[in-house]
């Protein structure tokens, strides 16, 4: 900037200081050379003054383009794993469709979703696969394994990073030998989170009806079996929810048999132990392990590695669609749901106190804690891209009343 007005200065250089106050006289009365110089310093301004506006709104329409511009211009791939060239033209119409203005308004985000002509497309689900193994494996993402630690090693948790996770006997013990989800893959899969619009929903014998049902933060399944099901594949647990579920589990014997009872209804299915994230919780990570020992519980404790969340936000945040702050266990499972499900769909997952025909909802379906806004979550950029994935048949999106199945 500095080098644009060095001209500018030089034409002003000799008129002079006084002439701001002239009248028309006595500009009359100047040298012709100063009134050229005058001249051709006032059109200078004007030139500079155009060009800096003109660069502003360069700079604008960059943003809006790049914004505009999804991952699927950037990175789409072929089989073979090469970068294919598309008609920019097709390419920016599907970007713009891709970012349509009714996904940016609440309203929009809370209206019913078309499920009449819902099929699964299988490029998309295909491509969506191939993208987020660029950054999740599952084959080696999914879970850490015994043979990489020993009792008595530390690991740095992901968030407090100052702090340390013992690997104690128990937690050691509990470490799967080999990785529950290598090769493995499933032609329908649930996903289920806990919004309170699954009430009243008749949704359990969808659910259920799927090969593989993945649920967030152990979230009780009694007696809310006709709206939620009962089957368990894959259940997550976060420590931060132990602390309002199961609060004094260590001091209240019927805090803790509830805890073991929920843990026995999910038999042999793989349980995943968020126990390297963050320091708070590391108390209950360590006692549902040595219950899980001295219960004899036939569940399969997984653990993610301690970068797990990155990975997740890194494979949201590269698309140039969607900014996560941090994905929620309901959106790292869909994630994990994309790799390993050739038809995903997604129940109790509605980031609203209302829904569409303005009844009001529980935060959860399972109690009655007071609805939660802002956090580390951003819920709603979640469901736009949820409501998206819907629109492109990657996943369908159960946001209403279900029907049942015939027997």
């Amino acid at each position: 900037m500095k080098y644009l007005l060095v001209p500018a200065q030089r034409f002003w250089k000799g008129l002079p200081t006084t002439f701001l106050s002239m009248d028309s006289d006595s500009l009359g009365r100047l040298p012709r050379v100063t009134l050229q110089r005058l001249g051709l310093a006032m059109s200078f301004l004007v030139l500079l003054n155009f060009f800096l506006s003109f660069q502003d709104v360069v700079k604008v329409e960059i943003r809006l383009r790049r914004r505009e511009h999804t991952w699927l211009t950037y990175h789409r791939v072929n089989d073979s794993g090469d970068l294919k060239s598309y008609n920019k033209t097709s390419s920016n119409n599907r970007s713009r469709d891709a970012l349509r203005p009714k996904y940016h308004t609440v309203e929009s985000l809370m209206a019913p979703i078309d499920v009449s002509t819902w099929k699964v497309n299988s490029t998309e689900v295909q491509h969506w696969r191939r993208y987020i193994t660029q950054y999740f494996d599952p084959e080696k993402d999914f879970t850490v394994l015994k043979s990489q630690y020993k009792v008595g090693d530390t690991v740095k948790y992901e968030v407090s990073v100052r702090d340390r996770c013992n690997i104690t006997e128990e937690l050691h013990r509990n470490m799967p030998e080999v990785n529950p989800l290598a090769g493995k893959r499933f032609r329908k899969c649930s996903v289920v989170g806990n919004s309170g619009i699954l009430l009243n929903s008749g949704c359990g014998r969808d659910i259920d009806s799927a090969d593989f049902v993945i649920r967030c933060n152990l979230a009780q399944t009694l007696p809310y079996v006709h709206d939620v099901g009962i089957k368990h594949s894959l259940t997550t647990m976060n420590p931060s929810v132990m602390s309002h579920d199961y609060r004094y589990l260590d001091q209240n014997e019927t805090v803790k048999a509830r805890f073991v009872d929920r843990l026995r209804q999910l038999g042999d299915s793989i349980f995943y132990q968020f126990a390297f994230v963050n320091k708070n919780g590391r108390d209950y990570m360590q006692w549902t392990n040595e219950i899980i020992l001295n219960e004899s519980l036939p569940v399969r404790s997984v653990f993610p590695p301690r970068n797990c969340n990155g990975l997740i936000r890194k494979v949201w945040s590269r698309t140039r669609e969607f900014q996560f702050k941090r994905p929620s266990s309901g959106m790292y499972m869909i994630t994990v749901a994309l790799t390993i499900c050739d038809e995903i769909h997604v129940y109790g997952y509605f980031p609203f106190k209302e829904d569409h025909r303005g009844n009001r909802l529980r935060y959860h379906y399972y109690d009655h804690r007071r609805y939660a806004t802002g956090g580390l979550h951003a819920m709603p950029e979640e469901f736009r891209a949820l409501r998206m994935l819907h629109d492109r048949g990657v996943l369908r999106l159960h946001n209403d009343r279900c029907r049942h199945l015939p027997d």
